[in-house]
């Protein structure tokens, strides 16, 4: 028996992948309409290799299929696990759905930071904005075809690279350097916002605790020592400057960094003049309030 690791490799090189991936494709698809029609809706995955993933023909391989056994896109999953963003070309990603689509002006909007079409409380409207982005600096571009009726496609199309190459640029590269294991209080007072910015933070190892209000925010630094704090400047019970005022003579040597949506919402004019503070304007990414604190961090350090 031939090991995956020394099959593919050859099935990539001898362009036997394409026909293999069909085959594989067909067999989940037709799999997965035998579990629908016995009344099992379980989502089928199919595992794509990098040179899949290249191939202008991999899309529609993919719709053949399931026109040719009435399969459900909804209920097939495509997952590229492989080392894919190596080599000379480009590396393509389509995504098409059979959804409801999308109109004009919604086409023109979705990578615009804060829209969304969901309800107030079910989405902040930066998820499509920070992929763009990434996408933006790693080099790449989005292609977004939709109509009303019609589903969506999105391409994604991503520069390769060589196997231990770096990618380019700063951003990319810096990753351990703004690793830390501090303790870190995020006062943000959008549910959402405050989720995607803790989980942010956490995944470069810092130790994040949450606040939603001024009230919230003296309780726990109240219970213990932090870090630092990363703090919006209007919350539904004041603002960032009441706060500090209040506890800036205890904590004058914890870095502070205050985000705001709006220009000129509230006066921090004083804050900012403490050492130690800076201000990012919304929008932003987390990976730049990361940043900014492991800037600050370091700074403190250097100086006590």
């Amino acid at each position: 028996m031939i090991p995956p690791a020394v099959f593919i490799p050859i099935a990539e090189n001898t362009g036997l992948i394409r026909a293999i991936g069909s085959f594989v494709f067909r067999a989940a698809v037709r799999q997965q309409v035998a579990w629908r029609r016995d009344g099992d809706a379980l989502r089928v995955s199919v595992n794509l290799s990098g040179r899949q993933l290249r191939l202008g023909e991999l899309l529609p391989d993919l719709t053949g299929a399931l026109d040719e056994s009435g399969g459900d896109a909804r209920f097939m999953q495509v997952e590229i696990t492989e080392s894919m963003l190596l080599g000379n070309d480009d590396a393509v990603l389509d995504v098409e759905d059979g959804g409801q689509g999308m109109d004009e002006e919604t086409q023109k909007n979705m990578f615009q930071p804060f829209f969304t079409t969901k309800g107030p409380d079910r989405g902040v409207g930066l998820g499509s904005w920070i992929v763009k982005d990434l996408v933006d600096t790693a080099g790449g571009s989005i292609e977004v075809h939709s109509a009303i009726g019609r589903g969506t496609r999105i391409r994604v199309r991503l520069p390769t690279v060589e196997p231990h190459a770096g990618l380019g640029t700063d951003r990319f590269l810096s990753d351990e350097q703004l690793r830390g294991d501090e303790r870190v209080l995020l006062v943000e007072d959008h549910d959402g916002l405050r989720q995607s910015l803790a989980y942010g933070l956490s995944i470069y190892g810092y130790q994040v605790e949450t606040a939603r209000s001024v009230v919230d925010a003296e309780a726990r630094l109240a219970d213990g020592e932090f870090d630092a704090v990363v703090c919006d400047v209007l919350l539904i019970d004041g603002t960032a400057a009441e706060l500090t005022r209040r506890l800036r003579p205890n904590s004058h040597r914890v870095p502070w960094i205050f985000v705001s949506g709006f220009s000129g919402s509230a006066d921090l004019t004083e804050e900012l003049k403490q050492p130690g503070t800076e201000f990012l304007a919304k929008p932003f990414q987390p990976r730049d309030v990361v940043s900014t604190l492991r800037r600050l961090l370091d700074r403190v350090a250097r100086e006590r």
